[in-house]
């Protein structure tokens, strides 16, 4: 049993289903002591629509990675496709898409409350003081087993 639990960097956006949040929550409950915090970040909608559309670089002498956004709001799913290139004498390519899923307030609130979890607290990451695109729509969530 642990006094506190600790996931960061969106992690919980990579659970793509409202039932499979709700059992990730309640496997942390069981984890906790009584009294235990469980705090974490996600992405809104938000950071979504607003930033998800962005494509970035990396640029090596013998590898090479290329960083692709977007979202689909009909679907709510947000997707990163990665390019990467490498050499170890020939050069070698692998592509890879990874999912994601918001998870607004109401949403994250219901979650936790199903599996046991109460005195849960909302932060805007912008209004705590984080800044940069990082921020934008980004919640800090605490939640106490009872």
């Amino acid at each position: 049993m642990f006094d506190a639990v600790l996931c960061t960097f969106d992690s919980l956006n990579h659970v793509l289903d409202p039932d499979a949040l709700a059992d990730v929550f309640a496997g942390v409950r069981r984890a906790l002591r009584p009294g235990g915090r469980f705090v974490f970040d996600v992405n809104t909608t938000a950071a979504y629509t607003r930033e998800w559309d962005k494509s970035s670089a990396l640029v090596e002498p013998d590898a090479a990675l290329i960083i692709r956004g977007g979202y689909d709001q009909a679907r709510r799913l947000g997707h990163t496709d990665l390019t990467l290139f490498w050499s170890d004498g020939g050069w070698h390519r692998r592509d890879l898409q990874v999912w994601q899923r918001p998870w607004d307030p109401g949403e994250t609130t219901a979650a936790l409350e199903r599996a046991g979890l109460e005195r849960i607290t909302v932060h805007d990451a912008a209004a705590i003081g984080m800044h940069g695109d990082i921020a934008t729509g980004r919640l800090f969530v605490v939640a106490f087993k009872p």
